[in-house]
């Protein structure tokens, strides 16, 4: 699978969304979805890899596969969890430091996912539940994959629209009839549809006009403003609404997202994503305005990443130049 730096400039819109969420900046609600944009495209990319792994080899080699995840995801959350267990006894007073380290621990079990259903959430290290639900879905889609791969293209992506449907619906149940929503939007097995959406349009390998990435934009734009947090609706429809703008973004794919610092920035979307939130929350507990707020997230985030990536996470995997990791 060639390389694509658009794909790269679309994490770092998802990355920048989550940033502006988890920064409060007014009239920008819906930023927090901008997960199910990474869910897509994670089940998109991996998708792809295993469809060129089985048509180059033959078969999809599953103990290498989650060796090159783990080399991956695994270095960059031990870093982080290590700062993270460094800042926490000075600025996050409030707990004591063994619900810091039990916090710490669940995360890098990646188990974060389910963790509210136990009556003890996370306080400081929320953000890790998208870790969980997507290393399940590393550790399961292999399998599925070397099956798939045994059917009719048309006949597996019947079964991936028909499992992809199913997840929608399951969620709306759970949503509608049994739990809190954000339990229920938390959890691996009621937010795996993103994952399963990517994996459909990458096994499918769709590809639309250019001109659609208007389309995405706009629905994109439309959900973020007029999505409300910790809401049924947002649960049911909110999630969909993002996941299909990801999917005409992935599959126009405009080509300016592969412009300037933007690839570079998806790069570092992972180590962001872990070290921005840490920021934010010191800033928290100085109470500062959403702009400064905003800075420190973007600044601290960037730098994190910056170290992580260049000083971890180079060291412990290998990439080809043409094959994203």
């Amino acid at each position: 699978m060639k390389y694509s730096p658009p794909l790269d400039g679309l994490r770092a819109l998802a990355a920048a969304l989550v940033l502006l969420f988890h920064a409060r900046v007014p009239g920008l609600g819906g930023g927090f979805l901008g997960v199910d944009i990474f869910f897509v495209l994670s089940g998109f990319l991996i998708t792809r890899l295993l469809v060129t792994e089985h048509e180059s080899h033959g078969a999809i080699n599953y103990a290498q596969f989650t060796i090159r995840r783990f080399r991956r995801l695994y270095p960059a959350l031990l870093f982080f969890l290590a700062g993270y267990l460094l800042v926490a006894p000075f600025f996050f007073t409030d707990i004591h430091f063994l619900k810091h380290l039990k916090d710490s621990v669940i995360a890098g079990l990646y188990m974060a996912d389910y963790i509210n259903l136990s009556g003890d959430p996370m306080r400081y290290l929320t953000h890790a539940w998208t870790l969980g639900v997507e290393v399940k879905f590393y550790l399961l889609w292999p399998l599925v994959m070397a099956w798939l791969m045994t059917l009719s293209r048309q006949r597996a992506c019947l079964i991936l629209a028909l499992l992809f449907l199913g997840a929608t619906l399951w969620r709306a149940w759970n949503v509608h009839y049994l739990a809190d929503p954000w339990d229920v939007y938390d959890r691996f097995d009621t937010h795996i549809s993103g994952l399963l959406l990517g994996a459909l349009i990458g096994f499918a390998n769709l590809r639309l006009p250019e001109k659609w990435w208007i389309a995405g934009a706009a629905l994109l734009i439309i959900t973020l403003c007029t999505t409300a947090w910790r809401s049924e609706a947002t649960a049911i429809f909110g999630i969909t609404a993002m996941e299909i703008s990801a999917l005409l973004l992935i599959c126009a794919c405009p080509s300016f997202l592969g412009a300037s610092i933007l690839p570079w920035l998806g790069r570092m979307s992972y180590g962001f994503y872990l070290w921005h939130y840490l920021v934010i929350r010191v800033a928290r507990v100085y109470e500062l305005d959403w702009p400064a707020t905003l800075a420190l997230g973007a600044t601290g985030g960037l730098a994190g990443a910056a170290l992580s990536y260049y000083t971890i996470e180079r060291v412990f995997r290998t990439r080809r130049a043409n094959i994203p990791l």
